[in-house]
């Protein structure tokens, strides 16, 4: 059994990653050395060798490595397991809880990233027409980010925002109004709000408050959006242009002509100084 758990340490050790920095790999090197050291001193018997060996790996993947890296974890483990087969169980066990700590922060930083392209390739979707496969994989990156980052995160809201879209373009406008709403809430809880999505999420409610007739809510929420980029971006920022055009659109629909008029102004203005 102790040949056992030890062959499937070094399996792990030897699938963790190399980092592309050639100082990381060495230091990956040194502690794969250790580590299968440790495994040869334990393997004979020398368990007081073979513990100090795994623990000059873990110090060196403590000092080098972040605690989501693969061989980090593997070599905390390995010490762990030397640690229990002897008796140790004082530290044995806070070692595992630390590996433990490191493998469920990799498993997160997986779900984000796994969240971020299915935040792309929604998108694709979206542009191809295809609202089904859109929403599907608009609701998987939420549920990604949920449990990664949890459900009032920033990386949340991008997801929410994103599905809330997907609603707009089937005229669920009730699905689409919740879903806003949820990610300018939790932008608004934010110390910094997004001026992207944050402003588009803002945008997106204000025409369906509009169609809604709710007017004034809707002019508040393109106040606050444009606000908003105005701070991020500067006030003569080409970024600018489309949320300007869109706040003057309602403002036409509204008969406030004159203010559509000043708003545009401000569009045109841009385009003839590029």
């Amino acid at each position: 059994m102790k040949i056992q758990i030890l062959a499937l340490l070094l399996i792990l050790v030897a699938a963790a990653s190399e980092g592309g920095d050639p100082g990381v790999s060495d230091y990956k090197a040194e502690i794969k050395a250790a580590l299968a050291e440790a495994s040869a001193h334990f393997s004979a018997g020398d368990s007081q060798s073979a513990i100090g060996r795994a623990e000059q790996a873990v110090a060196t993947a403590k000092s080098r490595l972040s605690a989501s890296d693969d061989l980090r974890i593997s070599a905390t483990l390995a010490l762990s397991s030397m640690l229990m087969q002897t008796g140790e169980m004082d530290e044995a066990p806070v070692l595992a809880e630390e590996a433990k700590r490191g493998a469920e922060t990799a498993l997160a930083e997986a779900q984000s990233q796994v969240a971020d392209t299915l935040k792309f390739l929604g998108t694709v979707h979206s542009m191809r027409g295809d609202l089904g496969a859109a929403e599907d994989v608009y609701r998987r990156a939420v549920q990604l980010s949920q449990v990664a980052h949890g459900p009032d995160h920033a990386e949340t809201a991008k997801h929410v925002g994103n599905l809330a879209t997907v609603a707009i373009r089937r005229g669920d406008v009730q699905t689409a109004r919740e879903l806003l709403q949820r990610s300018i809430g939790i932008w608004k809880s934010q110390p910094e709000q997004h001026a992207v999505y944050a402003a588009s999420a803002m945008m997106n409610l204000a025409y369906i408050e509009f169609e809604s007739g709710h007017h004034q809510s809707s002019y508040d929420l393109c106040a606050s959006a444009l606000t908003l980029q105005e701070r991020a971006f500067g006030p003569d920022s080409p970024r600018l242009q489309n949320t300007r055009t869109r706040y003057a659109e309602l403002l036409e629909k509204d008969g406030r002509s004159d203010q559509a008029a000043a708003m545009l102004k401000r569009v045109d203005a841009f385009d003839a100084d590029s």
